[in-house]
């Protein structure tokens, strides 16, 4: 008898973990290198390069979310992925908008010629060329953002023990900072520098392919979700029901009626006692689908607090990578007589700490952990060590900058601080991101509902999106009532106050973090999946 074919597993590790390489170096080569793009090769504006810089990355987080809702309502993780990685194939970077823009010039406007005295050939983009941009970048983003989070969620069902999908997430985090570390530390600055943009968006289209291959390859080790009633409906008639059952528990304490009375005015029609069963059966399983969706309801409910806590945490990590562009450019990047670091590459030394941390988490700092106290570390504490290091991280910045303050009030016309200070507070803030990111993905698709697992790892781009917001608003404010964000020293820039005040924030986030966590009772975890369809009972979890 021939044994029923294995799914899920460690069997699908390659696959995936291979999927999100390929797609984030795809995306790496459009997307760090945008605004730069628009202005050298587009002719655009910088403050309009920006601008569509900055729609582009709300896109790309909010389609994370839009894809999560389609995969847990209507067709499955497995199916959005595809029809996402086939449209960033097909029109993002390169095939359509970068590649065939670098080659054929009549796809952008033309280039400015910037040793010629009053150019006359340096042309604005037509409508013609917007539109062009419009549709590949709309594409682009809707590949790059409907990926990333949904290949997380599809990985981490492929498992059946929360250890082995906490090793998952750590090893999927890990290939996705690397291969933005590579897109920042190599494709931007190397490919970008020479002007070699067909090579670097080549290399894009590429790595799409490649991933898109290896994902299709592993379809038949894959275990599959395929949702059977739309969570979402049932998350609101759980609120409903809810809301109904504490308006009959006051009306049916004035509203009873006798069991012979009720009896008596039945119409029954066969066999009374059959009908009598097949009545009581309806009832139980409708009181048992309603108390679950309530229960469902209280799960989501019960997770907002803590997640809301992300989102000052999401807002304080974007305010400093905007901010630490403007510090490193006021300190000294020398390498080396004829080199010079890019301002913009300080972000590189926190996504190498979050590498190097991730990379030693199973193999050593979790079992160190489960060593000294005698348990292992949970999800809520791992994310609380995050924002410990968040928090040193960001009293380190602010320190640097109060030295470097210090200093050029000593010397005028001395030497001026090295920016190489900067890399241990990047990365402490390198080391954070290691712990409360994948804590976060492990605590949402833990405690979500089975029926909500791709939305639960779609949770960190709301998030994203709203700090990002806040972040926005915050240096909106305080450029308006202060000089501390001026763009000179002798205008009265204060980056330190800055500092201190996200400092100060992020630290009061930690002690409603961890109220949040002390009051958090985790769900009794049940390793069935019959929310879901799935193709077989047997896994690959021991492979």
């Amino acid at each position: 008898m021939d044994n029923p074919k294995v799914v899920g597993g460690w069997l699908t590790l390659p696959f995936i973990i291979g999927s999100i390489v390929g797609l984030s170096l795809a995306a790496g080569s459009w997307y760090a290198n945008l605004t730069m793009f628009l202005v050298k090769e587009y002719n655009v504006s910088q403050h309009l390069a920006e601008k569509i810089y900055e729609i582009v990355n709300i896109g790309v987080n909010i389609f994370p979310i839009i894809g999560a809702i389609l995969s847990d309502s209507y067709v499955g993780s497995f199916l959005v992925i595809n029809v996402a990685s086939f449209a960033s194939l097909l029109y993002f970077q390169g095939l359509m908008m970068l590649g065939l823009s670098t080659i054929i010039p009549t796809l952008r406007s033309h280039p400015c010629n910037i040793n010629t005295i009053n150019d006359t050939s340096c042309d604005t983009p037509s409508i013609h060329h917007y539109a062009f941009l419009l549709v590949a970048l709309s594409l682009a983003t809707i590949g790059f953002g409907c990926t990333r989070y949904m290949l997380s969620s599809l990985g981490a069902y492929q498992f059946n023990k929360s250890e082995h999908r906490r090793i998952f997430f750590n090893v999927y985090i890990l290939a996705y900072e690397a291969c933005f570390a590579i897109a920042y530390g190599v494709i931007v600055f190397i490919i970008q520098d020479q002007g070699k943009w067909s090579i670097g968006f080549g290399i894009g289209i590429a790595t799409n392919l490649i991933s898109i291959i290896l994902f299709l390859s592993g379809f038949k080790y894959y275990r599959h979700i395929v949702p059977q009633h739309n969570p979402f409906v049932v998350v609101a008639h759980g609120l409903i029901c809810v809301t109904i059952s504490k308006i009959k528990v006051a009306l049916t304490k004035d509203h009873r009626i006798h069991d012979d009375e009720q009896i008596s005015n039945i119409n029954i029609i066969g066999s009374p006692s059959k009908n009598m069963t097949i009545n009581s059966k309806s009832w139980a399983q409708t009181l048992i689908s309603s108390q679950n969706q309530a229960q469902d309801l209280k799960k989501i409910i019960k997770i907002m607090p803590i997640w809301s806590a992300g989102i000052i945490l999401s807002t304080v990590i974007t305010t400093i990578s905007n901010l630490i562009v403007l510090q490193a450019s006021s300190m000294d990047l020398t390498i080396s007589r004829h080199v010079t670091l890019p301002a913009q590459s300080m972000i590189v030394f926190c996504l190498v700490a979050t590498i190097m941390t991730l990379s030693i988490f199973d193999s050593f700092l979790f079992p160190l952990w489960q060593t000294t106290f005698g348990r292992p570390l949970k999800p809520l504490q791992r994310g609380g060590i995050g924002h410990v290091f968040v928090v040193v991280g960001t009293i380190g910045l602010a320190i640097v900058e109060t030295g470097r303050l210090n200093l050029n009030r000593v010397n005028d016309n001395g030497p001026v601080m090295s920016a190489y200070w900067l890399i241990i507070p990047m990365v402490l803030l390198g080391i954070g991101a290691a712990y409360y990111f994948p804590g976060g993905l492990t605590f949402h698709y833990q405690e979500f509902p089975k029926s909500l697992k791709c939305s639960s790892t779609a949770m960190p781009s709301i998030q994203v999106i709203i700090g990002f917001y806040l972040s926005k608003a915050f240096l909106k404010v305080v450029k308006q009532r202060s000089s501390w964000l001026a763009d000179e020293i002798s205008l009265g820039r204060r980056l330190d106050i800055v500092y201190w005040i996200l400092a100060l924030v992020v630290a009061v986030n930690f002690g409603y973090y961890v109220a949040c966590s002390i009051l958090y009772k985790y769900n009794t975890q049940d390793n069935s999946d019959s929310e879901f369809t799935i193709s077989t009972n047997n896994t690959g979890d021991n492979l």
